[in-house]
C-alpha cells in the first residue's frame, strides 16, 4: 500500500495526485494508495482519499505502507523514515502556489548539506521516476538523539542565517 499526506496547510497540493493517479490509470502502479488530501482540491476514483484525519490513524497507516509519499513538513517524514518506511518527499513550492514560499525544499537542501540525504521531487517526472524506482528506507535515523539533534541545530542555525 501506498500512503499520501499533504497535510494540513491551506493551500491546495494537487500534483501529488495527478502523477499517482495517471500511474495508476497506466498500470505502473498496482497497488492501493490511500492519502489525506487536506485542502487539495484534485479528485479521484483510484485513490482512496480522505482530506483529514486523526494523528492516530494516521500513524496507523503510515506504519502499514510500503512506500509513504509526503509534502515537505519535517515532522512528518522523520516519522515516517523512523518507522522504517521507504519515502519520497514532495516539497511545497511558491511556483505552484502550494506555499508562501519554498522553505519545505531549502530546509531538504540544508539537510543535504548536512549529510541527510532524504528522497524528493520537485516536479511530477522527478516523483514519477521515484515511485518507480523506489527509494530504499533510509539509513538514516533519529533514533540517535544526540546526534541527529546536533545536526538539526546545524541545519536550524544556517536556514536562520539566511534570513
Amino acid at each position: 500500500m501506498i500512503f499520501i499526506t499533504v497535510g494540513t496547510h491551506e493551500q491546495p497540493m494537487n500534483r501529488i495526485f495527478e502523477t499517482v493517479d495517471k500511474m495508476i490509470g497506466s498500470g505502473e502502479i498496482t497497488e492501493k494508495v490511500i492519502a489525506q488530501s487536506g485542502y487539495s482540491t484534485y479528485k479521484s476514483d483510484r485513490i482512496l482519499m480522505q482530506k483529514f484525519m486523526p494523528f492516530d490513524e494516521m500513524q496507523e497507516l503510515m506504519g502499514e505502507a510500503n512506500l509513504v509519499i509526503t509534502h515537505g513538513g519535517a515532522a512528518t517524514y522523520l516519522d515516517a523514515i523512523e518507522k522504517g518506511n521507504s519515502v519520497i518527499v514532495v516539497p511545497r513550492l511558491k511556483k505552484f502556489n502550494e506555499h508562501v514560499n519554498d522553505h519545505q525544499y531549502e530546509f531538504l537542501e540544508a539537510l543535504r548539506t548536512h549529510n541527510i540525504s532524504i528522497p524528493f521531487a520537485l516536479d511530477n517526472d522527478d516523483l514519477r521516476k521515484l515511485i518507480i524506482d523506489r527509494p530504499m528506507p533510509s539509513k538514516f535515523s533519529v533514533r540517535d538523539k544526540s546526534k541527529f539533534m546536533n545536526q538539526f541545530e546545524l541545519v536550524i542555525a544556517e536556514l536562520i542565517g539566511r534570513n
